[in-house]
């Protein structure tokens, strides 16, 4: 309880340091689940999975119209697809590197938390918890702002494109979107390891000689 009380003090008191990182997953998230939403139900309408397929359309099977629309919801599910994994990319690596930043900048604070008598496990602990609080509630306001945004989207182009109505319940239960959170955190993992394999071969009394 004591950890989880001084993690969200620290972020009322850090929280110039979460400008940077809690907008840059908001808007990752938030392109994240548009894309997602978008793409998903799109490339599973082009390629006929499950119950929709050609015979979806209020057309015979093999209709020219048909399947002119099928090719555009083909190729609109594969550009939100490339898309999103551009995204996911800068995303990642933008957050990383504000990540390894913002921890390498609080060395004199742990260097106090050392020497206040906190074990290594502890401040990896702390830290954590703060990243974690900050990136779940960015990435998951973005995922959600995302998903609806690419709701109405999606609903706005089945009906200018007559798509079936099957396309709009295949954006999923939200498993993509809880697979994106668990990748943010797994990124946001790697500073805190690296931080706390170095914390094991370092004296406090250095990290508090560090103070500029």
């Amino acid at each position: 309880m004591f950890l989880l009380q001084n993690a969200l003090k620290n972020i009322v008191r850090q929280r110039g340091r979460y400008r940077v990182l809690a907008p840059l997953l908001l808007v990752s998230a938030l392109l994240a689940g548009f894309l997602l939403t978008v793409a998903v139900p799109c490339r599973s309408l082009a390629d006929g999975g499950g119950a929709v397929s050609e015979a979806s359309f209020d057309e015979p099977a093999g209709n020219a119209a048909a399947e002119e629309r099928i090719g555009r919801a083909r190729k609109t599910g594969e550009s939100a697809s490339l898309l999103l994994f551009g995204v996911m990319l800068v995303g990642a690596v933008s957050v990383f590197y504000v990540s390894s930043l913002m921890i390498g900048e609080r060395m004199y604070e742990i260097g106090i938390l050392c020497a206040v008598g906190l074990s290594r496990g502890q401040i990896f602990f702390t830290m954590f918890l703060e990243l974690f609080a900050v990136s779940a509630a960015s990435a998951g306001c973005g995922l959600a702002a995302g998903r609806l945004l690419g709701g109405a989207y999606l609903r706005r182009e089945a009906e200018a494109l007559r798509l079936p109505a099957e396309i709009l319940t295949r954006m999923g239960g939200g498993r993509a979107e809880i697979l994106c959170l668990l990748a943010v955190l797994g990124i946001l993992l790697i500073p805190l390891v690296r931080l706390t394999v170095r914390l094991l071969g370092t004296n406090p009394t250095a990290l508090l000689a560090r103070r500029k």
